[in-house]
């Protein structure tokens, strides 16, 4: 895998990038403390004396040297990989002495334990003498100064056995070395500049960036007022280029240092943030929500590299059903993903169940995020059709007459909108009688009820059995309304019929005969009146009463038939 380191330095949060995720340093210094950070030497948090806490800067060196060093620093004592891309964002200020000596940025081996400065005035605290009697820092790869002074690109502070070492006010850089290397901290540029801000409203933005091995190149800029200016443009800071660099190490620790001299200066940093370079994919999860069974969702997740340097992309996770790819503007892996550009992937949900699903997709690239996981996410719903009572039985009902109203209620059990859209009108001998339930088609949404009133009105006898068919989006479409009644009605039946007598001897009376009358039918028979029978026939009893009496009621005839009978006897005859 090609190497990959980021860094970007910039001195104004206001100038920074757009960066992808990984926060490696947030410290903005302007509290009592710096979690992380070793306070080394004449360096102090002004929180804790000149400022109040929540409005401190840094300070790496005063107007005098408490410890008679005449150099401070702070450096980041945890390692971060090499490989990684990293954006490094500051504010620095100087201001309020006489102009020396400057300050520096820069990075160690991280392998390094109990770090310390290199020597103070001209060296800045990085490089040490050029006749190693004073050390430098412990394993530097690379040092940046700001150098208002002009000693750390002179022939005292280090080597000069890559480019000539002249001196002068600007921004130098110095490569690897450690302590008392006397061939160490060789001079590698040296680009005039006005360091001094004056003060620390005139904090400086500053923006250095690192490429990835094998061409790692340094580009500085500055804003002084106007914009960035580029003051070391694509410098090739390798052993390919400079022998004395000592080769890359697998991490870095960062730090910063400032010194004084016979001059001095108040040298001061504040918020810090150093961030990784990656990829970034939005939205995380990408969520679906509820999909109904059956049916596809489509949804798109934006892939975001918004680093300084194209990020190479190995391989992305192909989702497994329910989920699918199905298009979008990145192209099958492998690909690049050019520095602050993106492209989209889409996806779809296409539940085959109800419920929950899930997937954990990774994108694999040289990014120091790698693998960037993302999860997809939806829910399986579907809609479901109960109806209560079924069937809806209305019992028995006397033809010709129309029962009170009784309602049917239909829910939706479901976790997807049911949708009905059949009429669920009754005709023939069921007739609708309103509800709740609107005209179709409508839609209840999960748990949501409506009801539907009938009545039974039989136009014939016996069992009267509808059903009303339900369409709706429910996986058991169509669904049955199911109605039930039975029309019932009274028959008189009269036997025998003529009741005969028979010859009866005049003056005589005859034994008595009866009649029966019967309800044959399935419906109770009200009977309001039998007339009395008048000479020469006259009414001697039975189980209907006497003539004219009461209404009587003959049961309907659900087996065995309800009867009574009436006894007749015949008088003699006068002639």
């Amino acid at each position: 895998m090609k190497f990959r380191f980021v860094l970007g330095l910039w001195l104004s949060a206001a100038s920074s990038l757009a960066f992808a995720q990984q926060v490696l340093v947030e410290e903005s210094f302007s509290e009592t403390t710096a979690p992380g950070f070793l306070i080394l030497s004449d360096a102090t948090l002004t929180a804790n004396t000149v400022d109040s806490p929540g409005t401190g800067w840094l300070r790496l060196t005063g107007l005098s040297s408490p410890s008679g060093t005449g150099v401070g620093g702070a450096i980041y004592d945890t390692a971060f990989a090499s490989t990684n891309g990293i954006q490094v964002t500051f504010d620095y200020a100087t201001y309020g002495g006489n102009g020396a000596d400057g300050l520096t940025f820069f990075l160690i081996d991280g392998s390094t334990t109990n770090p310390a400065l290199g020597t103070g005035g001209g060296a800045l605290g990085y490089a040490g003498t050029s006749d190693g009697s004073s050390p430098g820092v412990t394993n530097g790869y690379i040092g940046l100064a700001l150098d208002e002074f002009g000693n750390f690109a002179g022939p005292g502070a280090g080597s000069c056995n890559e480019i000539p070492c002249n001196g002068g006010v600007g921004v130098s850089i110095r490569g690897s070395g450690d302590t008392n290397d006397p061939n160490g901290f060789n001079l590698l540029s040296y680009t005039p500049f006005s360091v001094p801000t004056g003060s620390r409203a005139g904090a400086r933005p500053v923006r250095l960036t690192i490429t990835p091995a094998p061409a790692v190149t340094l580009t500085l800029e500055i804003d002084s007022g106007s914009g960035f200016q580029t003051i070391v443009n694509a410098l090739d800071i390798t052993s390919a280029n400079f022998s004395t660099q000592a080769p890359i190490p697998p991490t870095f620790k960062l730090g910063f240092a400032g010194s004084i001299g016979g001059l001095n200066n108040i040298h001061e940093i504040r918020n810090l943030r150093v961030t990784q370079a990656g990829l970034t994919v939005t939205p995380n999860p990408l969520d679906f929500g509820g999909v109904e069974v059956g049916t596809s969702a489509t949804r798109t997740v934006l892939v975001e590299n918004t680093s300084v340097f194209d990020i190479q992309v190995s391989s992305v996770t192909p989702p497994a059903a329910p989920f699918s790819r199905v298009g979008g503007s990145c192209p099958a892996a492998p690909f690049t993903v050019t520095a602050n550009s993106s492209c989209t992937i889409d996806y779809a949900f296409a539940p085959g169940a109800t419920g929950p699903a899930s997937q954990t997709l990774s994108i694999t690239s040289d990014a120091p995020s790698s693998p960037d996981d993302f999860e997809l996410r939806g829910t399986g719903t579907q809609a479901q059709v109960s109806v209560s009572p079924d069937p809806l039985d209305f019992g028995t009902q006397e033809v010709g007459t129309t029962s009170a109203p009784q309602s049917v209620t239909i829910t939706n059990t479901g976790t997807a909108d049911l949708t009905v859209s059949s009429s669920l009108d009754a005709a023939g001998q069921f007739g609708n009688a309103g509800g709740t339930c609107p005209a179709a088609p409508f839609t209840l949404t999960p748990g949501a009820s409506c009801d539907r009133a009938y009545v039974f009105q039989p136009m014939t006898t016996g069992p009267q059995p509808q059903t009303i068919t339900l369409q709706s989006n429910a996986p058991t479409s169509p669904d049955a309304i199911n109605l039930a009644g039975t029309g019932i009605q009274a028959v008189l039946a009269v036997a025998p019929n003529p009741l005969d007598f028979g010859g009866q001897e005049v003056g005589t009376t005859s034994a008595p005969a009866s009649i029966t009358l019967s309800n044959s039918g399935s419906a109770d028979l009200n009977v309001s009146a039998i007339d009395a029978a008048s000479a020469p026939f006259s009414t001697v009893g039975g189980s209907c009463g006497a003539a004219a009496s009461s209404a009587l009621t003959f049961r309907s005839a659900e087996p065995p038939l309800a009867s009574v009978t009436v006894e007749t006897a015949l008088a003699v005859p006068t002639s």
